[in-house]
């Protein structure tokens, strides 16, 4: 699975293929799929990034923590579900602080962004001066 490059999934995908693919699939570059019901915020933050610790311990018996978050499969640069209705705006942010690579992302129509999240993704975009294309449903029967 770590040589994965482009994977497509079709009708209704569950939050393990999912799971499994960012976590697991090093190479991967493009993620499309048809539909995600139940994926969520919060399983797409944990299954966007891979947590390492870092301990130093000092002289004086101090303890220092330090996270560091890092992407499983730092190459994504396409990541499209047609339908997630769990979804908001906080996995956009998620995405693309997860992949620096991202540049294709999709499709906020059919997730639950309303119109001021639209804006809202809009905005950020544009604030953040991204190179991020915001895709359609016609995208699902896009290859590249």
């Amino acid at each position: 699975m770590a040589n994965l490059v482009h994977v497509q999934l079709g009708q209704v995908v569950k939050n393990s293929a999912v799971e499994a693919i960012l976590l697991n699939a090093r190479m991967l570059e493009h993620l499309h799929c048809y539909t995600c019901p139940d994926l969520s915020d919060r399983e797409l933050g944990i299954y966007s990034l891979k947590v390492t610790a870092h301990y130093i311990i000092f002289p004086q018996i101090f303890l220092f923590c330090h996270l560091h978050f890092q992407s499983s499969c730092s190459r994504l640069r396409c990541f499209y579900i047609y339908e997630a209705p769990l979804l908001t705006f906080d996995s956009f942010q998620t995405l693309l602080d997860s992949f620096p690579e991202l540049k294709r992302f999709g499709n906020l129509t059919r997730w639950a962004v309303n119109c001021e999240g639209i804006q809202q993704v809009v905005r950020s975009v544009r604030q953040n001066n991204l190179d991020v294309e915001i895709l359609c449903g016609s995208h699902w029967f896009n290859s590249r």
